[in-house]
């Protein structure tokens, strides 16, 4: 009977807890639909390639900065889950073209793409500047535990553009959280095209 009463007293606060985790907002986002729990500001969903030409992906779904239209954009969201790595893949390249519109370019740049950065409760985990090339790169992030006068965390990208260059366009797909370390996978890039067999012309052989 005692057990009983002790299960019976348990009950109310497991649902409670199961309950605040089922409500609780989740990072993880395929980004095949919409931004899922994640806010953005100056970053959209967008699927296709991005309207600034040589700049971006150029196909599949994910949330990603506009530079032509910002000069900064963040994608932020609150979490209570239980969360120890945060893995995801971003996409940052200019492809070596520098405009500030359609015709005027940008004189003296050398890189358009800014920083971008995740941070937990403001305090910045991970940063990469820079053009990475026309490919998607996977990052795996440690998150650390929440303060102590707080259970929950607030996770935050955050992207610039370096100058007033529209080709700086920053993407990002498929986040999710995880509890262990996940094997990290190879980066995806294009195949190299293939270089000509050369062979050598055979020896000829002795008159006899």
């Amino acid at each position: 009977r005692n057990s009983q009463k002790t299960m019976a007293a348990f009950l109310p606060l497991l649902f409670l807890v199961l309950g605040a985790c089922w409500a609780s907002a989740s990072v993880d986002c395929d980004f095949n639909v919409d931004l899922c729990d994640w806010a953005g500001s100056g970053f959209r969903w967008w699927s296709g390639a991005t309207p600034t030409i040589g700049t971006g992906p150029t196909a599949g779904a994910y949330a990603y900065f506009e530079a032509s239209e910002d000069d900064a954009g963040s994608l932020a969201i609150e979490v209570t889950e239980a969360l120890f790595f945060l893995e995801f893949w971003y996409h940052m390249n200019d492809g070596g073209f520098f405009f500030r519109d359609d015709t005027t370019p940008c004189f003296g740049v050398t890189d358009a793409v800014g920083t971008l950065s995740l941070s937990s409760d403001e305090e910045v985990l991970w940063s990469r500047s820079g053009s990475q090339g026309d490919l998607w790169h996977q990052a795996v992030v440690e998150i650390p535990a929440p303060r102590a006068t707080t259970t929950s965390r607030a996770l935050r990208f955050d992207a610039t553009k370096a100058g007033d260059c529209f080709s700086a366009d920053v993407a990002l797909g498929d986040i999710r959280g995880v509890l262990f370390l996940p094997t990290p996978s190879p980066t995806t890039t294009r195949a190299p095209t293939p270089s000509p067999t050369t062979t050598r012309a055979p020896t000829p052989s002795p008159t006899t």
